[in-house]
């Protein structure tokens, strides 16, 4: 599919409905969809069912974020998407709980994307899930176990010999990468020292000493370097509740069960050390219990499922050999996670808009302790899945 009026303008409703006007996804109403703030994302209503869906999605990318057009991106984030997207969906079973939308059309001239249609139903987020509808304690260890379980196969792939090609490709997603490691280690010691000018961290100085920051910018500069050139295994890459779409189903007794994860927006996809995954997503589940109190209890049972399925994959994977030998082991995967749980804390927390000063001062700092912890040799037991787990819930 591509298009023939070089004048269409996708970050147009008009401009979309003239571009699938003669085609099979042409349709009788657009919705602009929310959530981000780097893509135009639409809706697409279909005239016709297409392969049996009334709906699909289509995401435009331009050379700038959509909320922001002095702020430059590069558009060739769209070609890591849609390979990821193709090459996962390949790999998974069709009946994997925890899936990938299916890519339907990528037009690379004018950047865009129809996809399956992820969040069809009106499904919530992970993130929106946490925040609007805690679940149960059984189904919050039902959606850990499940990410854990995706998380850990995925990593496997990218170390075997089968995810050989997997890695040589997206090793070269060097702009994502440079945009995953500036959006967080990046903003690291700007963020301590005071320079990011975050409104929610004005009043007294966080008060980091001198050394504590020598540590973490030292430490920001290994690691940046470290996702520029490793080539360890496969990585989502931006692993967070926000990117996961999650339909609960019921029963015929009508208990309430997990039926379908979809993990959504892949344009930073890379490789680089697991640890990066595991770390992000952990410190997203502890700050939305941090933040909610009503969502606590799920929180610390979906970390809990999650880590404790991931590690276990991981060893699994590692003692039937289905890694080929390479990468990292389980306690240097857990090391590394404790870093970008902490640089997560630091980066993230001040941006997003989580609610409470206090709180988010806190975390801050939590997460300064957790930056300078991951570079200590630690305790006998610490690097583990249950270390982890003792660690991240420590406080909060």
């Amino acid at each position: 599919m591509e298009s023939s009026d070089a004048t269409i303008d996708l970050g147009k409703l008009e401009g979309v409905a003239a571009y699938v006007s003669n085609t099979p996804f042409a349709c009788t109403r657009i919705t602009p969809l929310s959530g981000g703030n780097t893509n135009f994302v639409y809706r697409l209503h279909l005239c016709t069912p297409f392969e049996g869906r009334n709906t699909l999605v289509l995401k435009h990318a331009k050379s700038y974020v959509q909320s922001n057009v002095d702020f430059s991106i590069d558009v060739e984030r769209q070609d890591y998407e849609v390979e990821a997207l193709r090459r996962v969906k390949a790999w998974l079973p069709s009946d994997a709980v925890v899936t990938v939308p299916a890519v339907h059309a990528y037009d690379a001239t004018v950047r865009a994307i129809i996809m399956d249609d992820a969040g069809a139903e009106g499904l919530p987020t992970l993130k929106q899930l946490f925040i609007e509808h805690p679940p149960t304690g059984a189904i919050a260890a039902s959606i850990g176990a499940a990410l854990g379980e995706f998380l850990g196969r995925l990593h496997a792939w990218g170390r075997s010999a089968d995810g050989e090609t997997v890695i040589n490709y997206f090793a070269q997603n060097t702009k994502g990468k440079a945009i995953s490691a500036f959006v967080t280690y990046g903003r690291l010691a700007d963020t301590l020292a005071g320079v990011s000018a975050l409104p929610v961290l004005d009043g007294p100085p966080l008060g980091i000493p001198e050394d504590t920051l020598r540590v973490i910018r030292e430490l920001a500069a290994r690691r940046t370097e470290d996702i520029r050139t490793s080539r360890e295994t496969f990585l989502m890459g931006d692993y967070w509740p926000g990117n996961m779409l999650v339909r609960l189903g019921a029963d015929a007794e009508g208990t309430v069960r997990l039926e379908r994860i979809h993990i959504v927006d892949w344009e930073v996809a890379k490789t680089g050390p697991p640890g990066l995954d595991v770390g992000q997503l952990s410190a997203e589940i502890c700050t939305a219990g941090r933040f909610h109190p009503e969502s606590r209890g799920a929180t610390e049972q979906m970390l809990t499922a999650f880590l404790r399925r991931y590690f276990a994959r991981s060893l699994a994977d590692r003692i039937g050999g289905e890694q080929g030998g390479r990468g990292s082991t389980v306690e240097a995967t857990a090391r590394v996670a404790l870093e970008p749980f902490g640089a997560h804390l630091v980066a993230w927390t001040p941006r997003v808009g989580w609610g409470d000063v206090q709180k988010t001062r806190e975390a801050v700092l939590e997460g300064v302790d957790c930056l300078v912890e991951s570079s200590l040799p630690g305790e006998p037991g610490q690097w583990t899945a249950e270390g982890l787990i003792g660690r991240f819930l420590r406080k909060g």
